[in-house]
């Protein structure tokens, strides 16, 4: 049996409920959201996409994002651990291009090195 899935617009869970997400549902149940926002004019951002471990690898992360990049005109900016080679392959699958890496982006835990961020960019001409 087919599952459905819906993208809606609606609030993002705590801690991003202030910022605009689109939702993502399998049947009724929340299967995954991302969070973005309009940084200037022509410039959004995504700050956050998450997909349940039970949904993943079902194309769910793609059609949040492509769902974005369809309602939208100018660039997009996203950063993404070096280490998650599954998300850098998956913009760089939608159009995203690598345009630069900020060093120890994303902090650890204690003991633990701080990972780079890898800066994507996207753009609908």
């Amino acid at each position: 049996m087919a599952r459905a899935l819906v993208i809606r617009q609606g609030n993002a869970p705590s801690p991003w409920q202030d910022y605009p997400a689109d939702l993502a549902e399998v049947d009724g149940i929340r299967a995954g959201y991302l969070v973005t926002r309009v940084v200037a004019p022509g410039e959004s951002e995504v700050l956050y996409l998450e997909v349940e471990p039970a949904f993943r690898r079902q194309g769910i992360a793609e059609a949040l994002l492509r769902s974005a990049l369809e309602r939208t005109s100018g660039d997009w900016f996203l950063e993404v651990r070096e280490s998650n080679l599954a998300a850098q392959a998956l913009y760089k699958k939608l159009g995203f291009v690598n345009v630069g890496v900020r060093p120890n982006y994303y902090p650890d835990g204690p003991g633990e090195k701080p990972e780079s961020g890898i800066v994507f960019r996207w753009r609908k001409e």
